[in-house]
């Protein structure tokens, strides 16, 4: 089964290949974890952000983080993009190709406030 019907297939899909064949296994199994990666990243990163913020209130009165909106590419969408930049449909290509499979922003509602964030998170 190759990757691009990995990406379109639903998750009952998924578990119905996964009866009938092995070497589907691995292909999912492979792109099931590189979605983990990533949505565990998105979950270290807001934790880091939040207790940055959390701990500025507690020692300036003051929080530089209005919100933090994070997003995690849907596997429609990685298929698209690996169409529109003409990379082969394969797991490769998903992994080298696409650099913003997960997503983080900080909202701060002003610009000094942006810089200090920024700081905070080389320090």
């Amino acid at each position: 089964m190759d990757f691009e019907r990995i990406l379109q297939m639903t998750t009952s899909e998924r578990n119905l290949a996964l009866l009938q064949d092995e070497a589907f296994v691995d292909d999912v199994t492979e792109f099931l974890a590189i979605r983990q990666l990533y949505n565990a990243a998105i979950k270290q990163v807001r934790t880091k952000l939040e207790i940055l913020n959390d701990g500025f209130q507690v020692e300036h009165c003051h929080n530089p983080i209005h919100h933090i909106e994070c997003r995690l590419k849907f596997p429609g969408s990685m298929l698209e993009k690996l169409r529109r930049k003409g990379y082969p449909i394969e797991m490769q290509s998903l992994r080298e190709g696409i650099l913003d499979i997960a997503g983080v922003r900080v909202v701060c509602n002003y610009l000094n406030d942006v810089n200090l964030v920024a700081d905070l998170l080389l320090s």
